[in-house]
């Protein structure tokens, strides 16, 4: 049996307006994708920016521990009481100069770019070390195990000093 022509062909298809169901979940999923990829991103270079000014951190107070050392006879650090320095008192992370013997080396003690932790300071007088942890366990010259400091709070980065 041959079917006419008019029964194969049924003339010019209608045009779509819009698009299929099919189409939009790709769309959704290509879009999720992406969105978690920027996420994971974003959060690793907020990570990497906090380590890097706890790194900061120690280090000017490297320098104005090293001042204090050059300017005090005898040449001597501060000595450390509870993790903080003690010059006639501890001297409060974040909030307090760190000011001795009436001279300023420091407007503001640094803190902790992360709430409630605080950096810790140890010193023998002729050597110190200041403390924090890092979130980025692949940081150069992390401490592996941690060392305690301060009793039984331990950190996983130190800057040394001594003369």
């Amino acid at each position: 049996m041959i079917l006419p022509l008019s029964k194969l062909y049924s003339g010019p298809r209608k045009k779509r307006n819009g698009f299929t169901l099919l189409e939009l979940l790709i769309v959704v999923a290509i879009i999720a994708i992406l969105t978690s990829i920027g996420i994971f991103a974003l959060r690793n270079a907020q990570r990497n920016a906090r380590d890097s000014k706890r790194q900061q951190d120690l280090n000017q107070l490297k320098v104005s521990l090293e001042q204090y050392f050059e300017t005090t006879i005898p040449h001597q650090y501060p000595s450390s009481t509870a993790g903080k320095i003690n010059c006639g008192g501890a001297l409060d992370w974040g909030t307090s100069p760190f000011t001795c013997n009436n001279k300023t080396y420091m407007k503001q003690l640094p803190n902790d770019p992360v709430g409630g932790r605080n950096y810790c300071y140890d010193s023998t007088g002729s050597t110190f070390s200041l403390y924090t942890n890092v979130e980025n366990l692949r940081t150069p010259g992390i401490l592996s195990p941690a060392v305690a400091c301060n009793g039984s709070t331990t950190y996983n980065y130190r800057v040394q000093g001594e003369k």
